[in-house]
């Protein structure tokens, strides 16, 4: 009989054994999660797990599904080390599995400025377990520092503000967010969070702390000190592939892959934040870390293990929550010459479309869900490219 290993825990492992069974593979299914909790959802972490007084159960499924569905699943026990030539995988506790087909789907791992976590009051959020300790932290009256203005920074804040904590973020961009959506909306994000009550300083730098085991202050790259009772690093996150260092596989940027999923590595497929795929619009290869690249990553990974045709897959897209207003964007919006604005920002009802020249490249809709169907209509990119299966 045919096995299977899924190694990580994730959204991507979790769509993938579920396409797998649905498309009728009877394989032997064995999924490696190095945290104690089953697949779980993350995007809550920064939310509803930061605000409700016990931190949610989001699992994807519940424990019976695994079972029902002959899952054998791992719990707690993180991996090692990879074989490429035998298909075996190390894990922690010493066991080693081996398989005809692996998916490598370990995710990402927040970075760390280095010697910040040596302090007791320092946070990143990544995990269930992260959550549960900012959620302790952030009580009414609390001064809360942020580093980083990306999105978990900024819907951390957004959620802190709402509990009543004093929230402080330092970017060292100019604008928040600046990549993505260009100067103008990215000053809009910036002056709607100071509207709600955060002191947001950008184009400025962090120089150190001051405390011995419990930071009491943020020292700013100006001398300006910041007095704090907690603090998230949220500079952004890097795949999880320390592990296989001595794989032979291509983990320059997360592990190199075809846009479904196939590693250099006969008989194994990458997906999720540690995946490095290949993108035919942006004709190279390119890694996301976003709740729908993972779903659709997944769900191609499986199809091409079961040898099925790839189905088209969706074009680049995220989501994020922040004062009950839900942003969703559409596409890159890197390369473009121009935004055309539909509405007024100001009152978190509007939409927006990035054009290079007179192609439409990405699209974004803030408080408006049930524009994104249109705005999909805009773009003229064929939804049915595919990568030729032997391009690494």
């Amino acid at each position: 009989m045919t096995s299977t290993l899924l190694v990580g825990g994730g959204l991507a492992a979790q769509r993938c054994v579920e396409t797998l069974r649905r498309e009728g593979d009877d394989s032997r299914i064995t999924l490696v999660c190095d945290e104690p909790q089953r697949p779980y959802d993350r995007p809550p972490l920064s939310k509803e797990a930061l605000s409700e007084p016990e931190v949610p159960d989001t699992s994807l499924r519940p424990e019976e599904w695994y079972e029902e569905h002959e899952v054998n699943l791992i719990l707690g026990d993180p991996a090692t080390d990879l074989e490429t030539g035998s298909g075996t995988v190390w894990l922690a506790s010493g066991a080693q599995h081996s398989a005809d087909r692996i998916l490598l789907s370990t995710g990402s791992g927040a970075k760390m400025i280095p010697g910040f976590d040596a302090f007791t009051n320092s946070h990143v959020l990544r995990s269930y377990a992260d959550a549960r300790l900012l959620r302790d932290a952030l009580t009414p009256g609390s001064k809360l520092a942020i580093i980083g203005a990306g999105f978990i920074g900024l819907e951390v804040a957004a959620t802190a503000r709402k509990l009543g904590v004093e929230v402080t973020i330092i970017e060292a961009e100019d604008i928040p967010l600046r990549g993505l959506l260009g100067q103008e909306l990215g000053t809009w994000l910036a002056e709607w969070h100071r509207s709600e009550g955060v002191d947001l300083r950008c184009g400025t730098g962090v120089a150190g702390l001051v405390g011995d085991r419990t930071a009491e202050a943020l020292v700013l790259s100006d001398g300006t000190e910041l007095p704090l009772d907690h603090f998230l690093v949220a500079v952004g996150a890097a795949p999880n592939t320390q592990w296989l260092a001595s794989s032979g596989l291509n983990i320059e940027n997360g592990v190199k892959c075809t846009s479904t999923g196939q590693t250099e590595a006969a008989g194994i497929w990458a997906a999720g934040d540690m995946a490095c795929h290949w993108d035919e619009r942006l004709g190279r290869h390119h890694r996301t870390e976003h709740w729908e690249a993972a779903a659709a990553e997944g769900r191609a990974a499986a199809r091409d293990m079961l040898g099925l045709d790839p189905k088209p897959g969706p074009m680049s897209s995220f989501w994020s929550d922040m004062y009950g207003t839900r942003i969703q964007h559409l596409g890159h919006s890197a390369e473009t010459d121009r935004l055309e604005v539909d509405g007024d920002p100001t009152t978190l009802d509007f939409q927006g479309v990035w054009f290079n020249g007179e192609m439409p490249t990405a699209a974004i809709a803030v408080g408006r869900p049930r524009a994104i169907p249109a705005l999909r209509k805009l773009f003229a990119t064929p939804e049915n490219i595919t990568t030729p299966k032997n391009e690494v």
